[in-house]
């Protein structure tokens, strides 16, 4: 995917735009990542408040989830 952008700044844009594009792009990609941790967070904190345990397992299944979300990227980068 990022070859497909980076080919069509190349050939279509200026610099300027480019930059805009790249930096949209980025954003894009970033805002699931960032989603996932706020909320991942926030219902860690719940569970350790209100059950008064660690939340250990809340903060495992969060931190799988991002790194699902990244191999997901990769998996459409090669395809």
């Amino acid at each position: 995917m990022l070859i497909v952008v980076l080919t069509y700044i190349a050939l279509y844009q200026t610099p300027i735009q480019g930059l805009l594009t790249i930096l949209i792009y980025a954003t894009g990609l970033s805002i699931p990542l960032i989603i996932i941790s706020s909320i991942g967070g926030s219902f860690g904190k719940k569970i350790k408040d209100t059950t008064k345990i660690s939340g250990n397992l809340a903060d495992k299944v969060i931190g799988v989830s991002i790194i699902v979300i990244g191999i997901y990227f990769l998996y459409l980068a090669l395809q």
